[in-house]
């Protein structure tokens, strides 16, 4: 009996009884039980929502529709990214995370990728070369040992500098009860729902208030006006940017510099407390995303991603899907670690130039390899042009070395 039908038949034996049998306890007579807990974790891994979203690609005219099974936050988060809000979805029921591709066939759906969130050693089992696995997060953290060489090195820290004197930015500490409930009500929420809006992963107030406990409020003040803010806490060596936010959720401040001043004065002020390495929080792996842009200037090192992740699954040629995974460059994770993806047209052609730019702007420190895709055959030539500091470190393949169209 093979690891499928294993799954399924613990799925649908084990999972559901006991949550019936739970469900027709009276409240007043249930107890919390861990292997209670565990199933219901366990049925939210397997069963999963389907949704079916149909968009237009940025930039062009085609039509692409993509099977999605996964939580609900991710998949706004997804199709925001792929699609900058121009879409719409049809909730298609749910599904055990195995099947996605052959329920969409089964019902008639034409669908051109099958996006999967599931965990990373369900992956490696099931899903073998038809998909690759890009992590739900990757997360790392900044060498701070040598202030000096880390301005000198990464020169949007010097940026974050100069944008500091010109708008005369200045910080506070604080554990201030008042400052505190501020920072969260009028800064930390307000933002998170403004960018993030729909996909926002939002931190309960009595989670921010327990992890306050070991933690302090590093505030960034223009003149007497709090701008923007961040929680800091340590562990170990390592000190943690936990979460930021601006005054009224206003990206104005930002623009201003005030995020940069938070990374500027955070490595300061922990550097003061002695330590040498500082974590500025988990960041989405798709590598065009702002985000991650921002702290790969600033230095960080890459050390680990998530256990979740996303299974991307081609079910066409993989020339109908050109647009998309060119303008959706991510972090993937195989048997050799994290590495970087990005992807070409066929008639793109490299220069020693072009690729100079792309490793200095795209081999983040921590990643393993940075493979350049290109769509149809590949001219061996251009490998000769890799920079020298980057010769085992940078591949031009051809698209169909990593992903497989679904043979149905």
């Amino acid at each position: 009996m093979n690891l499928r039908t294993n799954l399924k038949l613990m799925a649908g034996r084990l999972i559901g009884p006991a949550l019936t049998l739970y469900r027709k306890i009276p409240p007043s007579l249930r107890f919390p039980s861990k292997i209670i807990d565990f199933f219901c974790w366990l049925k939210g891994l397997v069963l999963l929502n389907l949704w079916i979203i149909t968009g237009i690609e940025p930039g062009s005219d085609r039509n692409l529709v993509i099977g999605y099974a996964g939580m609900e936050k991710n998949k706004n988060y997804l199709a925001d990214q792929l699609f900058h809000g121009a879409f719409t979805e049809q909730h298609a029921g749910r599904i055990w995370f195995w099947n996605g591709s052959d329920v969409l066939k089964k019902r008639g759906y034409t669908c051109s990728l099958m996006v999967t969130e599931l965990m990373r050693v369900f992956f490696r089992r099931l899903k073998g070369r038809k998909a690759v696995f890009v992590p739900d997060w990757v997360d790392g953290n900044v060498d701070i040992s040598d202030e000096n060489t880390l301005y000198r090195k990464h020169k949007s820290l010097e940026s974050d500098l100069r944008r500091v004197r010109k708008f005369e930015l200045d910080y506070e500490i604080t554990k201030d009860p008042r400052l505190v409930d501020e920072f969260y009500y009028q800064m930390y929420q307000p933002y998170i729902l403004r960018v993030h809006r729909d996909r926002a992963f939002l931190l309960t107030h009595d989670c921010y208030l327990e992890k306050m406990k070991k933690g302090e409020l590093l505030l960034i003040k223009k003149g007497e006006e709090r701008i923007a803010g961040t929680v800091l806490f340590y562990a170990k060596k390592v000190a943690y940017l936990w979460i930021l936010g601006a005054k009224e959720g206003d990206t104005d401040y930002v623009k201003e510099g005030a995020f940069g001043a938070l990374f500027y004065y955070s490595i300061h002020h922990v550097k003061g407390k002695g330590f040498n390495e500082v974590n500025f929080g988990k960041t989405r792996a798709f590598l065009n995303n702002g985000i991650i842009q921002f702290k790969a200037k600033r230095g960080i090192h890459i050390l680990e991603s998530s256990r979740m992740g996303f299974s991307l699954e081609p079910l066409t040629e993989l020339s109908h899907l050109s647009d998309f995974f060119i303008r959706n460059p991510f972090i993937f994770e195989d048997k050799t670690g994290l590495n970087g993806a990005l992807f070409f047209a066929e008639d793109h052609v490299f220069s020693e130039k072009d690729l100079d730019w792309l490793a200095k702007n795209y081999f983040l420190a921590g990643l393993s390899k940075l493979f350049l895709y290109q769509f149809g055959r590949v001219n061996d030539a251009f490998q000769t042009m890799i920079p020298a500091d980057y010769a085992d470190k940078m591949f031009i393949r051809s698209v169909d070395t990593l992903l497989h169209p679904h043979s149905g």
